[in-house]
């Protein structure tokens, strides 16, 4: 069963093309070049600070090892592959091409470990700190608020120009590591919980051990319904304003997920 479920896999997935023949992959992935970079709200990112909050400082220093991150967010197709084969709830009336969405953090998690036995690659969510620097544009960056650009309208979806509605990846400009869509479309989950930084220096952080009171696990990069602010490199969700979230079933249709791994 196993062997016939990846060879479906292989299958189903023909949008997936790899750049690295050293890594044995069916997705896109991206390899990010470890470096040191300051984590949080820079003096040069005030220009849409109007709402600027107070978790996205102190600016601290971390160091990061080399890892992958895979170019587009996971589509609503590639979900229902998962679901398809272990028998979950597939996501219903989203389109296929379209990063899925409405998915809880453990079903993103449970996603990323299923595809890791499929494949024989150890695939998992990026942590924030990850995150921000590949969305930075890591050794490459050139110091940009939205990932990709000081243009939001160049490299992102969000209110004023997605219509109110999700968009397949990459029909956006690419920040300068040749990835798509960390500014607006879906925010992504990450594998920290949310938490207050601390200004000490860090390698390889993986954010607290446990939940904070009113927040879920972190998201980043904004979406197609949320203004431009949200979609700055250095803005962090996870507080949960108005309600006290259960977190393990806590999902949102603005929500998804893309892929990590480990550098080998």
């Amino acid at each position: 069963m196993k062997k016939i479920s990846f060879y479906l896999l292989l299958f189903t997935l023909t949008s997936c093309k790899w750049e690295e023949p050293s890594f044995n992959t069916l997705f896109d992935m991206v390899l990010i070049d470890g470096g040191s970079f300051d984590m949080g709200r820079r003096a040069n990112d005030n220009i849409l600070d109007t709402q600027k909050r107070d978790d996205e400082v102190p600016v601290h220093s971390v160091t990061l090892g080399s890892f992958y991150l895979s170019k587009y967010e996971v589509t609503v197709k590639q979900y229902r592959d998962f679901c398809a084969v272990t028998g979950r709830t597939a996501p219903a009336n989203q389109k296929e091409e379209n990063p899925v969405v409405g998915v809880t953090w453990n079903d993103a998690v449970a996603y990323c470990n299923w595809l890791s036995q499929e494949t024989g690659q150890a695939y998992r969510l990026p942590t924030e700190a990850e995150w921000e620097f590949a969305a930075r544009g890591g050794n490459k960056s050139q110091g940009f608020i939205f990932a990709g650009n000081n243009s939001l309208a160049e490299v992102g979806w969000y209110d004023a120009n997605s219509g109110r509605s999700i968009r397949p990846g990459g029909q956006k400009q690419a920040n300068e590591l040749g990835l798509y869509d960390m500014s607006g479309n879906v925010w992504e989950w990450c594998s920290d919980w949310y938490g207050p930084y601390s200004k000490e220096p860090a390698t390889n952080p993986k954010g607290p051990s446990t939940p904070t009171q009113g927040a879920v696990h972190v998201h980043r990069g904004g979406s197609y319904l949320y203004g431009s602010i949200y979609c700055r490199i250095t803005f962090r969700g996870g507080p949960i304003f108005g309600s006290t979230p259960n977190v393990e079933t806590f999902t949102n249709n603005t929500i998804g997920f893309r892929l990590a791994a480990d550098a080998k």
